[in-house]
């Protein structure tokens, strides 16, 4: 189960984060965990607490480019220091 819980809750819930964002990963990897078994609250502090890291940049373009803007800063050093970090959170949370 937790194998299964990191897989679809960390991993295809952070693919949906990049891809739809605004809940929908915590509801569709949600369900999905509910269907292997899950209780719902087991099954939604998980989604939860692994989306946590992939919420934060899922529309990291946004103020990336506000920052650049407000600070003169390039885009590309901003997101340079957003993708050393990105892979730290990912690599603690789960």
């Amino acid at each position: 189960p937790r194998v299964q819980a990191i897989i679809i809750a960390f991993c295809f819930g952070g693919l949906l984060e990049a891809l739809a964002g605004f809940g929908a990963p915590v509801a569709i990897t949600g369900v999905m965990l509910m269907a292997l078994g899950f209780s719902p609250l087991r099954a939604a502090v998980v989604v939860l607490l692994a989306n946590t890291a992939p919420v934060a940049f899922g529309a990291v373009g946004t103020p990336i480019i506000t920052a650049g803007n407000l600070t003169g800063i390039p885009y590309a050093e901003i997101g340079a220091v957003v993708g050393h970090q990105t892979p730290v959170l990912a690599f603690i949370v789960p």
